[in-house]
């Protein structure tokens, strides 16, 4: 092969391949383009993809962390549209972000856009540890002394956490509804006997009942709005003997979701997140925050009014610092 020949079956070979740059930049295919801007670690952050014959149908971004693991950021079905806004929660650990999807045409697209992200004045936040996960039951206490989230065990950040998910993150519920699920189980099991030797009318009563409740707790589960939860921490511990200051339950509705909070800290707060199936809390709650970091990455979807919104769970904990 000639040398002009063989240099030009570099360059078509180099335009053929996907563009990708580390930290800020464009990664494209033929098709899509996946604009990220500057990401910011401890943040939300919004990707712009775009295609050629538009985006249509259900799109997926996920994010490759160090240890080579996958994870799901946004998900969505949308409408045609000629350019798609992402919104993505970035963890100082991923290393690439890759979009699944379809164009206007129906036809599947995708694409990878490598990234590097850092931010030194996190380390404070990295280093902290989250409680383990509990979901009590009851009322949240209308307030709390400050010393009483201080214990001489634990460092003041992880004693703060530990209490608030043990006494004042809770959602307000009850066991009863689980009481009465448990009884029904121990029932139906103690008429085996009475149901083996019965008809078909017998297990349709059954069914039935069954039916009704398992539809009940659902209802338990997945209904009321959506919670976020904070809890300031104190800058310093009281004094021994003093209860230091007292810190009332403050809530602010928002319609599908409310902000329940404690205290007023000088810059650190423990956060989490209550999400039944029928609401969400939006990703623009928490731009008072200048850094958040989650215990684990949220998935973030297109609430019903168009907003950005962390997909439903059970809890989602995060430490927070504000601006």
């Amino acid at each position: 092969m000639s040398l002009p020949a063989a240099f030009s079956l570099l360059v078509s070979l180099a335009l053929a391949l996907p563009v990708t740059v580390a930290g800020q930049g464009v990664g494209t295919t033929r098709t899509v383009i996946i604009d990220i801007g500057v990401p910011e670690p401890y943040s939300f952050n919004e990707a712009r993809i775009s295609a050629r014959n538009g985006i249509s149908g259900l799109a997926r971004l996920y994010g490759t962390n160090l240890d080579g693991e996958r994870v799901l950021l946004f998900e969505t079905r949308a409408g045609w549209t000629d350019e798609l806004v992402a919104t993505w929660y970035c963890s100082p650990d991923l290393v690439s972000l890759a979009f699944d999807g379809f164009d206007g045409d129906g036809l599947a697209v995708g694409s990878t856009v490598h990234m590097r992200a850092t931010r030194p004045d996190a380390a404070m936040l990295s280093r902290l540890g989250f409680p383990f996960r509990q979901t009590p039951f009851g009322e949240p206490r209308p307030s709390i002394a400050a010393a009483e989230l201080v214990s001489a065990s634990e460092a003041l950040p992880e004693s703060v956490a530990r209490v608030a998910l043990a006494e004042l993150f809770m959602p307000g519920r009850h066991a009863a509804p689980l009481v009465l699920l448990a009884g029904w189980a121990v029932v139906v099991i103690a008429s085996a006997p009475w149901l083996a030797a019965g008809g078909r009318r017998k297990w349709v009563v059954v069914v039935g009942c069954a039916v009704v409740a398992v539809a009940g707790f659902a209802y338990f589960l997945g209904t009321g709005p959506a919670e976020l939860y904070s809890a300031g921490v104190p800058a310093t511990s009281p004094e021994a003997g003093t209860p230091g200051p007292v810190w009332p339950m403050n809530v602010a509705d928002h319609g599908t979701w409310r902000a329940v909070s404690w205290g007023e800290a000088e810059g650190l707060y423990f956060v989490a997140v209550r999400s039944p199936l029928a609401a969400a809390v939006p990703v623009s709650a928490f731009s008072g925050y200048s850094m958040i970091r989650f215990a684990k990455v949220p998935l973030v979807v297109v609430a019903p009014d168009g907003r950005a919104a962390l997909a439903p769970s059970r809890l989602a904990m995060a430490w927070a610092l504000d601006d």
